[in-house]
């Protein structure tokens, strides 16, 4: 295992929580307006 294949996983996963914590601030601010 190299350290760009490491590299690569993090960024992956690190992308993954990313996405899915900004949907929660949608979802949130959906919740907020209702």
């Amino acid at each position: 295992l190299t350290i760009w294949q490491v590299f690569d996983e993090f960024s992956e996963k690190y992308d993954k929580m990313k996405k899915i914590r900004n949907q929660g601030e949608v979802y949130g601010a959906d919740w907020k307006s209702l």
